[in-house]
């Protein structure tokens, strides 16, 4: 079974579970222990200090609460009407080629019944590997730092648990082989660190209203799952002007293997994720797949310091602020290797994808569809477009994109090692300033449908050969898998499947 019909299935099986493990609980729920007492608690530094105190302060003024039903554990994500756009499609995560297997085999499993029932931030002393803990009662500052192992893992369901820390001391998850679910950490100015290993994070809220600069979550561990998330909102992504204050939804640091999928990014002071910084190293083997990120006040996605980041299928939209900053759905710049933007949809943003200042490389946009931009560069090919460059001569790629509805489609500023191959650009002002390439691409009306693919007669069908871009064989000779999805299809219906210009193949 391929691995997004595993996930489709999984997040039916997850809801059903959830029901079963929280309600069927082998114990009788009366003679339940609500403090942990009866069954020798050890702690989960639910003080922070590593002393077995119980629960902290209370949550009760929290307006958010996770689920761990595999459902949006706030809002279902949709315009709110800040950006003037349309309501964004149902979520379609049919498709993300290029995201491997997470390392972590239960990733996906279904929740195990109830062992053990407890206040939140105790772990019962007999409770290890297999075990699943029901965490009841809000709390205040949590440090789990349980072990389970690594073919069976150590369970929290904190279900409707709010854990609110104070004092700018953040929540930590430093344990190793763990399924945390559900939990809804609340504090202010920096509210999760995570710098465990081999942790999966199911149905979790994070909220943090601090806007100085920080971010909600920051992530220091490695071999980690953040699954069907609410991250934000994070400072106030409403521009203020003034000083440029960034407060981002997650930042990351020396860390490594992460995926980050089907969660929402939201309305924080800054990116919705950024990797890394000019000063610091921001890790590398990130995939970022199937995620809903909206309304940041920067950008949605931006690669500074770091490498093999992988951002696939994801939704952006509602980036047209800028707070200091380009007004753009996701980008790159500094010292940053293997980065790759691919079958991502945005739209209502200044622009769609900017790399500048940017050296090492390559770098791989791919099957992007951008369309209906807020920002007019005019003549300014620096300006953000649908696709900016201004790599300085590094290896990048821009391959089979489409780009609708804006004014500056596409510019690339010295690209002596660019490649621009494939690609419809919608009429949209194109400035290409010495490629090393620039092949088959179409400027003007392509005919495409409401969904983007090209209509019986389009000039983009079955334009662009049977055999695949040279920067699609780097990126599989690099990674081991495609990331030419299902491509090339038989378009015209005559028997040969051939590859179409644009990001979405017509199928005849």
């Amino acid at each position: 079974m391929a691995f997004t019909d595993q996930l489709r299935c999984a997040a039916v099986a997850l809801g059903w579970a959830l029901i079963a493990a929280c309600g069927a609980n082998p114990e009788d729920p009366a003679e339940a222990a609500t403090d942990g007492s009866d069954d020798g608690p050890t702690t989960a530094d639910a003080s922070g200090d590593g002393s077995s105190a119980g629960p902290g302060t209370s949550g009760a003024d929290a307006t958010q609460t996770g689920t761990a039903t595999g459902d949006d554990p706030t809002t279902t994500a949709t315009d709110d009407g800040s950006t003037g756009g349309d309501p964004p499609p149902p979520p379609d995560a049919s498709s993300w080629p290029g995201i491997p297997e997470p390392v972590l085999p239960w990733w996906d499993a279904e929740v195990p019944p109830v062992t053990h029932r407890a206040a939140s931030g105790t772990i019962p002393a007999d409770a290890g590997c297999g075990s699943v803990v029901q965490w009841s009662g809000d709390t205040g500052q949590l440090v789990i730092d349980a072990e389970g192992c690594d073919d069976d893992p150590l369970w929290i369901v904190g279900t409707g648990v709010t854990a609110t820390a104070s004092n700018g001391d953040p929540h930590e998850i430093r344990g190793r082989n763990l399924v945390v679910i559900g939990i809804d950490f609340r504090g202010e100015d920096g509210v999760l660190t995570y710098t465990g290993d081999r942790v999966v994070m199911r149905a979790i809220t994070v909220v943090d209203p601090a806007t100085d600069n920080g971010s909600a979550m920051f992530i220091g561990g490695t071999n980690a799952v953040i699954d069907d998330a609410d991250i934000g909102p994070s400072g106030n992504w409403i521009d203020q002007g003034g000083p440029d204050v960034d407060h981002h939804c997650i930042k990351t640091g020396d860390s490594s293997d992460i995926w980050v999928l089907r969660s929402t990014i939201h309305e924080c002071q800054g990116d919705g994720i950024q990797f890394g910084d000019q000063n610091a190293y921001g890790g590398h083997h990130y995939y970022v797949a199937g995620n809903d990120i909206y309304d940041n006040c920067q950008t949605g996605l931006w690669v500074k310091r770091a490498d093999d980041i992988v951002m696939v299928a994801n939704r952006l939209w509602g980036h047209t602020q800028g707070c200091q900053s380009d007004a753009v759905a996701m980008g790159a710049q500094y010292e940053n290797t293997w980065i790759t933007f691919a079958y991502n949809e945005m739209w209502n943003n200044g622009g769609g994808i900017k790399v500048q200042s940017a050296e090492l490389g390559p770098r791989f946009m791919i099957g992007n569809v951008v369309r209906d931009c807020t920002t007019d560069p005019g003549t300014n090919p620096h300006a953000s477009h649908g696709i900016t460059s201004r790599a300085s001569g590094n290896p990048t790629y821009y391959l089979h994109n489409t780009i609708d509805q804006c004014a500056g489609a596409l510019s690339v500023v010295n690209g002596t090692q660019t490649a621009v191959h494939g690609n419809l650009t919608g009429g949209g002002a194109v400035n290409l300033e010495s490629p090393l390439e620039n092949t088959n691409n179409f400027e003007g009306d392509a005919q495409l449908d409401a969904d983007f693919v090209p209509q019986p007669g389009s000039a983009a069908i079955d334009a662009d050969g049977t055999t695949p871009h040279d920067g699609y064989v780097q990126w599989e000779a690099h990674y081991g898998i495609s990331i030419a999805d299902d491509r090339p299809l038989d378009g015209d219906g005559d028997g040969q499947a051939v590859w179409d210009l644009g990001a979405k193949e017509a199928e005849g």
